[in-house]
């Protein structure tokens, strides 16, 4: 099985204010259910884990980072580097492990999207090291 890790480019519209990003994205709208959001130091890991059901969509809101996927069956991997400047957001299908690095120099903050629920009883999270 080939790892389908999907990348989703957004508009950005700039003017004197500054930037502003909205989802577009008919995916993401039919399946949001949670969502997250975390700042990363430089040099920081986080993810390192993969999910049976879960489907995630990550978004770099400010700093830079590479997303790391490997396919828990397969073991095949991939990288992904993103970055504030240009809005992507990057699609993480069930089985696929994943970890994000803030290779930057500064903190990274990170929205992820998730398709189902927070149910602190059933996490659906399982570790793997991917990084």
């Amino acid at each position: 099985m080939a790892l389908n890790i999907k990348q989703h480019s957004l508009k950005k519209r700039v003017d004197s204010r500054g930037w502003l990003v909205e989802n577009e994205l008919d995916i993401i709208r039919r399946s949001m259910r949670h969502f997250l959001i975390s700042l990363s130091k430089p040099g920081s890991i986080r993810g390192q884990h993969y999910h049976t059901k879960k489907r995630e969509w990550f978004l770099v809101l400010a700093g830079q980072a590479t997303l790391v996927f490997e396919d828990i069956r397969s073991k095949e991997r991939r990288s992904i580097r993103l970055n504030q400047n240009k809005p992507t957001v990057v699609e993480i299908p069930p089985m696929v492990a994943h970890a994000i690095k803030n290779d930057g120099k500064s903190k990274m903050m990170l929205l992820g999207i998730v398709n189902e629920h927070l149910d602190p009883k059933h996490r659906d999270t399982f570790p793997y090291k991917v990084i």
